[in-house]
């Protein structure tokens, strides 16, 4: 089994970022020595444990730095001229795989992994008809394993509809979402919303934000860049998570605010139908389809669609209850996918795809 794990990526708040903080927990839990590399970026709050032991190029050097592990991670495709650097250190690569990380480009260095972690199937599927993975550098590992888990609060006389637009979500939203939201709140007088905003936080969204507080001052609220506790806290204080964002690799919002009670409302399309099912765990909304040149499905249908859809769940109190009873269902059998994908990887060997 690898001993020295190490990380090469960017760092700063972005969901790829916290899954790969996430396998060194996990790594390290397991005696293995855990090192992360930042690349391009360095942003000193992201992790309370992590960020005052990432280590920059500055001081080290990528050339003295990775001899030193036995497997990387990396969050983007690297250049191929690195990956045969590696290869001749015997050091072995493990991609973890993004729907909007990769471009054509990268086909050559995403082939040359060692592994390729795919969160979903439908991914997997995609990027091995693309590219010919074989399946041994083929890892289905589910991302909640990772996650914390909990209880969303009880609101007494009130509903809170949580929005978390942090990350590279506000890119993939269209922000009319925040005239659905206000048309919701006029129509469900016991509704109450919570956004969380991120770095990637632009003046059209701002101004939206703004306009939402000030017709609704007393209902909303406006959490700015939150840290990790912070939006463990907001998915548990929470009774509906919404998630608008057209596409999205790793669905890491959705997962996280299942493990923590809360149930979501969301596009019916992949990835999220693999762990999201109507009316049990969660709300989906009706969407036509587009896809790119690797498969990777992006929502059409407009966000005024969301709304006849929360009004209905914010009406019926019976629904709410019985969604949110079922968040956690399956995660059991996940963890256990999510297990044996690590030891696979670690251990050069298992169960194929």
């Amino acid at each position: 089994m690898a001993t020295r794990l190490g990380i090469c990526a960017p760092y700063h708040q972005h969901e790829a970022v916290y899954v790969a903080l996430g396998l060194a927990d996990v790594a390290m839990q397991q005696g293995i020595e855990v090192t992360y590399l930042a690349r391009n970026s360095c942003d000193r709050a992201v992790s309370v444990y992590w960020d005052h032991r990432v280590l920059t190029e500055k001081t080290h050097p990528f050339a003295a730095w990775a001899p030193r592990c036995d497997w990387i991670l990396w969050l983007h495709p690297p250049e191929e001229e690195q990956l045969r650097y590696l290869k001749m250190q015997g050091v072995q690569s493990i991609l973890l795989f993004q729907w909007d990380a990769v471009v054509a480009d990268h086909g050559n260095a995403v082939v040359a992994m060692d592994y390729v972690l795919f969160p979903y199937m439908c991914a997997a599927i995609a990027a091995r008809h693309v590219w010919r993975l074989s399946e041994e550098q083929t890892v289905l590992m589910p991302l909640d394993a990772m996650l914390p888990m909990g209880q969303s609060a009880k609101h007494n006389g009130s509903t809170n509809v949580y929005l978390p637009l942090y990350d590279s979500r506000t890119k993939h939203t269209t922000l009319t979402i925040f005239d659905t939201l206000a048309r919701v709140l006029a129509q469900c007088a016991h509704a109450t919303v919570t956004v969380a905003s991120g770095s990637q936080w632009n003046r059209a969204a701002r101004d939206a934000v703004k306009r939402l507080l000030r017709d609704h001052a007393k209902r909303v609220r406006h959490v700015h860049k939150p840290n990790m506790l912070q939006r463990l806290a907001l998915f548990g204080n929470a009774d509906i998570t919404v998630c608008p964002s057209r596409q999205d690799s790793l669905m890491l919002v959705a997962l996280m605010s299942l493990n923590l009670g809360t149930p979501v409302l969301t596009w019916d399309m992949a990835p999220q139908t693999e762990f999201l099912i109507h009316e049990v765990n969660s709300i989906l909304v009706s969407t036509g389809v587009r896809t790119n040149w690797l498969g990777a499905p992006t929502a059409i249908a407009p966000c005024d669609c969301f709304e006849r859809a929360l009004v209905s769940l914010l009406q019926d109190v019976g629904l709410l209850e019985r969604i949110t009873a079922h968040t956690t269902d399956g995660l059991e059998a996940r963890r256990k996918m999510f297990i044996d994908a690590w030891t696979y990887v670690l251990e050069g060997g298992g169960p194929e795809l």
